[in-house]
């Protein structure tokens, strides 16, 4: 009984955490003019993968993070809520 705290709790970071990652998606895709069906054609995937990652929490295909952050052109540290650095630089 001790340990279901920790998973419901680990499992709400991951919700906030895969809603925040969608959220920030849609943001960066927005912001560079690109349609779902854009970022499709260079992720190579159909626009209904784009249309679910945007939409609602899901599980990424982490080894796709790269091409996702280059093709919105943002870090992956962007795409992943972290703070980035670059935005104090001149």
């Amino acid at each position: 009984m001790l340990g279901a705290m920790p998973r419901a709790k680990h499992g709400n970071q991951a919700k906030q955490f895969y809603a925040g990652f969608c959220k920030r998606l849609l943001e960066a895709r927005k912001k560079r003019g690109l349609s779902q069906n854009d970022v499709a054609r260079k992720m190579e995937v159909s626009q209904s993968s784009v249309n679910k990652w945007e939409s609602k929490p899901c599980l990424f295909d982490l080894s796709q993070l790269n091409k996702l952050a280059k093709t919105l052109g943002i870090s992956v540290s962007e795409l992943m809520g972290e703070d980035d650095t670059r935005k104090d630089r001149p």
